[in-house]
């Protein structure tokens, strides 16, 4: 249930590896116990406090994490940039080429730095 909860469109292996990474990662009661504490983590204050830019990321077909959710976060934080990426829970965090590049696409932007040269 929670591969299909977290990586709706995710190919058989990679449903398989999720799988047994989420079977050995916690219990039941583990999972069960984050889930019920869920809705009463409150970041709100947190997220206004945050003065460096940021960026956030958020996949359209989230199940795990709804857009809204993304959003409200997005709106609480100054100098953020929130942008959406096709797919589920994993695409917006960072588990595919898109979104790694757009991370790094960010960095390069806002930090100004140059981008050093790779070794030859």
């Amino acid at each position: 249930i929670m591969v299909d909860w977290i990586a709706p469109t995710a190919s058989e292996v990679q449903r398989r590896v999720l799988g047994e990474f989420l079977r050995r990662s916690a219990s039941g009661a583990a999972i069960a116990g984050f889930f019920r504490a869920l809705p009463g983590i409150d970041v709100s204050e947190q997220a206004r406090q945050i003065t460096v830019p940021t960026l956030v990321i958020h996949a359209r077909a989230d199940q795990t994490v709804p857009i809204e959710a993304g959003r409200a976060l997005a709106a609480l934080i100054p100098n953020v940039r929130f942008e959406i990426v096709e797919g589920g829970h994993l695409d917006g965090t960072g588990g595919t080429p898109e979104v790694r590049a757009r991370i790094i696409n960010f960095f390069d932007e806002d930090l100004g730095a140059p981008v050093p040269a790779s070794p030859k």
